[in-house]
């Protein structure tokens, strides 16, 4: 008796398992862009008008979130339908929705983030 209950866990759980990598979305190779149609480029060393991100091997991401001319290094990692980006030298956290394999909404913000089709060699 003691095995068939320990059987019928092992197969609920390699069950749930399944399901919760089927909603992973595997971004590495990606570049995810943002472009803000309403801004004013009079300063373009300031960038505030797009940003983008692209994702990495090894879930490392390099992004330039907020404008500017710095691009930062991010760790990253998915939980279900949520997308959490570290900076690993600011400790500047970012969150951002998976929408699909295509769209992040930025939690911040609620900015919309397109998946370019540019695939880079992440080596």
């Amino acid at each position: 008796m003691k095995n068939i209950f320990f059987t019928f866990l092992v197969i609920f759980f390699s069950c749930a398992q399944e399901e919760e990598m089927d909603k992973m979305i595997f971004f590495e190779g990606s570049t995810f862009n943002y472009i803000n149609p309403e801004c004013d480029n009079s300063n373009p060393e300031l960038n505030q008008c797009s940003g983008f991100v692209f994702f990495h091997s090894n879930n490392m991401a390099s992004g330039l979130l907020d404008g500017g001319d710095i691009v930062l290094e991010y760790s990253y990692n998915q939980e279900l339908e949520t997308l959490f980006l570290i900076s690993v030298d600011k400790g500047i956290s970012e969150e951002f929705k998976i929408v699909s394999e295509n769209i992040l909404i930025r939690k911040s913000d609620n900015t919309s983030w397109e998946k370019s089709g540019l695939v880079l060699d992440t080596k």
